[in-house]
């Protein structure tokens, strides 16, 4: 290798300094050139009187020479044992064209070399510098090997340059003895071929497949984007669906219904639910008439009282069970209706167990559209099918004042129930629990059922159930009248005496009292003597407590007048609304007229009670009957007790 320097230094005048930056350059200059001699050379040496044909190796590598030239010159610049390669051809070469004598094994190598600079260039720049990312272990191996393969390169350069520049003579000998070893250098080229193209075989079948998994990934990313795309889609349209549904479902504002009943006092409803009824009704698996429960009681008693402690506080829903209400109401168009009570159940109960809410049903909602929700029998036939759905948990329905539902509603309501609880419902996990008065119809109309029909009276079955019942009307009493004994400073023997002779009235129900209290709460005058003259003159009854209620009115016939609008409305109305249809009423025709005899509502407010009493409450600005036996009072004929107390002039 020293020798093939010396003669690049001494015949080329081409030095290998360390840190020359020139070098380069200076290769690059010299393949030009010599490029050039071997091209006006052409393909024939003449020696002497000789001429050596050597046309068919050399055509090869010239040809190789100058197809490649800008190539290796690149090759020049990046590489520094590419350009020793390149330089050592062409050196060689030329030499070559001056001998007198050429080994064949010599050209042939020469030729292997020139098609190799290229070659081992382009796997140089495509494996081991494109930046890609391939097994370590592999590049290292290709690198080891290709430095090898160069230094074998450079080893064959440097062997023939120094046999070239030998005499004759030597150069014979040596062939002779094959001291040169061109042969074996020959296959060694080809075993680091060998090796060095089944290294980038692998390395391509590695690239491959890493490019392949990296595509596998790219694709299952887009397959999992179309498909969570597909699923958005899907779920939105969905959710669009379920949210139409339930919105249709919501048929009255039932939550404010069920709060509109007041709150029981504590210590009372307890006797109810410590009834064997209820506890045999709580415990039934809801597939047979034990799942179904009628509590009956005159009015007045606390029907609704005890509706909304049993949801709000005994029966509460939790991930075994579903509560679902309704509150029948007569003076509300939209709280009468049996469909609107089954729309308002199932709302309750897919809010509360969405996963029984099936594509079935939904796609009803689709062909139906709001005529799905005035449809008795498809609510009820939805009802049906969650209810035996074995995903699902226990459903409670409990349905207030069934008396106060309109009357064909109310029979096609009786008759489902009759036959549900008549044919065949195994695994249904609904039980119903009624409230309403004890009318005969509604009896008749659970005929069927009766006689296995477990029922409860609120007035007590029995003289131990009266007790009970009459003992938390008198917790309500003791509670009311100590709130008035605060607001009004009582003493304690005028509590006494209130509570005494309230207790003391057979046959008290809890609106009795409650109208009774109220009055007494809303006395102007509230001496020892005044509370004795009322006391004296105490209804026993509700009607005539709503007499006395009348009698009290500052202008009875303004009095009648509003009662009247109250009760033939057919929604109830706001305060403005009842102003303004009052001012009609009166005979105001001139919107100027009426606009100027309508009082502000917060003062209206105020007429209103002191005009109507305790016949009305005002929930949210809008004006109610105090109970249903308040309408009824109101809508008896003319020679009625109501209509006399009203023609009756103001004490």
């Amino acid at each position: 290798m020293t020798a093939s320097v010396e003669i690049l230094h001494s015949e080329y005048n081409l030095s290998f300094q360390p840190g020359d930056y020139c070098l380069h350059a200076r290769l690059s200059e010299f393949l030009e050139t010599k490029a050039t001699q071997v091209k006006e050379k052409k393909w024939v040496i003449n020696l002497g009187a000789h001429a050596i044909i050597v046309r068919d190796q050399l055509t090869k590598i010239f040809q190789n020479l100058l197809a490649v030239k800008d190539i290796v010159t690149t090759a020049a610049n990046a590489s520094l044992p590419a350009s020793l390669a390149c330089a050592g051809i062409m050196a060689c070469f030329t030499t070559i064209i001056q001998a007198a004598e050429q080994h064949s094994h010599l050209l042939q190598g020469l030729t292997s070399i020139s098609e190799l600079i290229c070659r081992l260039h382009v796997m140089e720049r495509l494996y081991l510098h494109s930046g890609t990312k391939q097994d370590i272990s592999l590049l290292d191996n290709l690198r080891k090997t290709m430095i090898s393969f160069y230094s074998k390169i450079l080893e064959f350069q440097a062997r023939a340059l120094c046999y070239l520049h030998r005499p004759r003579a030597s150069q014979f000998w040596r062939d002779v003895l094959n001291r040169d070893g061109w042969t074996n250098l020959l296959q060694e080229f080809e075993k680091y071929q060998d090796t060095i193209g089944r290294t980038t075989c692998v390395i391509a079948d590695a690239g491959s497949r890493q490019r392949h998994e990296e595509l596998q990934k790219k694709y299952q990313k887009i397959l999992e984007a179309l498909r969570d795309r597909d699923t958005w889609t899907t779920t939105s349209d969905r959710d669009k669906q379920v949210k139409r549904f339930l919105n249709l479902l919501y048929t009255c504002p039932y939550k404010d219904r069920k709060d509109r009943n007041t709150k029981r006092v504590p210590g009372t409803c307890e006797w109810f639910i410590g009834h064997n009824k209820f506890h045999a009704w709580q415990g039934s698996s809801g597939d047979d008439l034990s799942g179904l429960l009628w509590v009956s009681a005159d009015p007045g008693c606390g029907k609704s009282v005890l509706t909304r402690y049993l949801v709000d506080e005994v029966l509460l829903s939790n991930d075994k069970r579903t509560v679902c209400y309704f509150f029948f109401k007569d003076d509300f168009a939209d709280q009468k209706s049996a469909t609107s009570a089954l729309s308002v159940i199932l709302r309750q109960l897919f809010i509360a167990q969405p996963h029984l809410l099936h594509d079935a049903i939904l796609d009803k909602v689709d062909t139906d559209g709001d005529q799905l929700t005035q449809s008795f029998s498809e609510l009820w036939n939805i009802l049906m099918s969650v209810s035996t759905n074995p995903k699902a948990d226990e459903i409670i329905c409990l349905i207030d004042a069934l008396d106060e539902c309109q009357d064909e509603d109310r029979n096609r309501l009786i008759n489902a129930v009759n036959d549900f609880y008549s044919g065949p419902h195994n695994n249904s996990k609904l039980k119903f629990l009624f409230t309403s008065r004890p009318y005969e119809h509604i009896r008749r109309g659970l005929s069927d059922l009766i006689t296995a029909l477990p029922t409860i009276h609120l007035s007590g079955d029995g003289e131990r159930e009266a007790e009970l019942i009459s003992h938390e009307i008198n917790l309500v009493i003791s509670e009311r009248v100590h709130d008035i004994s605060r607001q009004r400073s009582l003493m304690n023997e005028e509590c006494e005496m209130l509570i005494d002779k309230l207790t003391g009235v057979s046959n008290r129900t809890y609106l009795w009292v409650s109208l009774i209290l109220d009055v007494l709460e809303n006395t102007p005058e509230f001496s020892k003597g005044k509370v004795h003259r009322i006391l004296s003159d105490l209804p026993t009854t509700v009607d005539s407590a709503y007499e006395k209620i009348l009698g009290r009115s500052t202008d009875k016939a303004k009095a009648k007048t509003l009662l009247q609008i109250i009760t033939a409305a057919m929604r109830p109305l706001s305060l403005d609304e009842l102003s303004l249809a009052l001012a009609l009423r009166v005979g105001y025709q001139d919107s100027t007229d009426i606009a100027d005899n309508m009082e502000p509502i917060y003062r209206f407010r105020r007429t209103l009670r002191d005009l109507c009493g305790l016949f009305v409450i005002i929930l949210d600005d809008k004006v109610y009957l105090l109970h249903q036996t308040a309408k009824e009072f109101l809508v008896q004929d003319s020679n009625s007790t109501p209509n006399r107390a009203l023609s009756q002039p103001t004490t």
